[in-house]
């Protein structure tokens, strides 16, 4: 890849950083809605068994980023009309930290999986965890856990106070 600064055993999250530095916006539009429909299928091939044609990934990107770019461009939506534009995201204040929570269930396996990653105002990463449950329940619930095992975890680490 043309501009990417790839070293050895370098992790995921600083190989993306070396890719959102490397690639034009239009090329890592490209990468990443690639990488998100191969992990899709993946997710598709392990867990719900189905099959993989690696000849159709590329179309259906392409298909999906054409749509994309043009509802983007035309400012139109589903609707027809521009959805409204809401400027409510902000940085923290000072002192805070975020806390964000997901949880994943497999009721054929009988998992949940709940993670959490932290960050302070500047966005830099805290903390982060994972655990695994072997227990079924419903997703709603899972993510319930989710958020209660992610403020427990940040009181724990000392990164209070926070928002979820």
């Amino acid at each position: 890849m043309r501009g990417i600064d790839v070293k050895n055993g370098m992790d995921f999250c600083n190989f993306m950083e070396s890719c959102k530095n490397g690639l034009r916006s239009i090329e890592m539009e490209l990468f990443v809605v690639v990488l998100w429909q191969v992990w899709s299928r993946r997710n598709g091939l392990v867990h719900k068994s189905v099959s993989i044609f690696e000849d159709e990934v590329i179309p259906w990107v392409e298909a999906l980023l054409t749509d994309f770019r043009r509802v983007n461009a035309s400012g139109e939506s589903e609707t027809g009309k521009a959805p409204p534009v809401v400027n409510s995201w902000r940085p923290l204040d000072k002192g805070l930290s975020k806390v964000n929570t997901n949880a994943a269930v497999d009721s054929s396996h009988g998992k949940v999986v709940v993670g959490t990653i932290i960050r302070n105002n500047a966005g830099n990463i805290l903390g982060s965890s994972f655990q695994l449950f072997n227990v079924i329940m419903a997703a709603d619930m899972a993510e319930a856990l989710a958020i209660f095992i992610g403020l427990i975890f940040a009181m724990e680490a000392g990164l209070l106070p926070c928002v979820v």
